[in-house]
């Protein structure tokens, strides 16, 4: 008996084209390079730049939503420093590479496994330290401390 196997091909669909700079929704702000989050935050290709696009798009809609009230206060306000531009987009990079890490976290649930998973929450948790820090500076917010008694 003869046996004949066949030889599937997989076919990867042509890329969709995407444009690098993201516009942002909000004038106010500036808009976003894929390109520099790629080379600042060190994601590698497995992260298509379909998903990444989408990403930041979320990343923005948060970013401008908790920033509201700091405009609204401050009404004086007609641009952004170059300073306040640069921690403006960082804390959109700290929120895209939280969602990044969420999707592709590459994780088993046996024993490497499980160092892996609290590995990843504390990368996103370093990342939300990160966000919340850089839109501290970018508002001028003081820190706090607080002391339990």
């Amino acid at each position: 008996m003869s046996r004949s196997s066949t030889l599937i091909p997989h076919v990867q669909p042509d890329p969709i084209v995407i444009d690098d700079l993201i516009i942002n929704y909000d004038t106010f702000y500036p808009d976003i390079s894929i390109a520099k989050y790629r080379r600042e935050y060190r994601n590698d290709d497995t992260v298509t730049d379909e998903r990444l696009k989408e990403n930041i798009e979320t990343a923005l809609i948060f970013i401008n939503d908790g920033l509201k009230k700091w405009r609204k206060d401050n009404p004086e306000l007609l641009a952004l420093s170059d300073i306040q531009q640069q921690l403006y987009g960082r804390a959109v990079y700290h929120r895209t590479k939280q969602y990044v890490i969420k999707q592709y976290p590459d994780i088993d649930t046996t024993g490497d496994g499980a160092d892996k998973s609290e590995s990843m929450h504390l990368r996103i948790r370093d990342e939300q330290q990160g966000e919340r820090e850089t839109i501290r500076l970018l508002t001028g917010r003081a820190r706090t401390t607080v002391t339990l008694i």
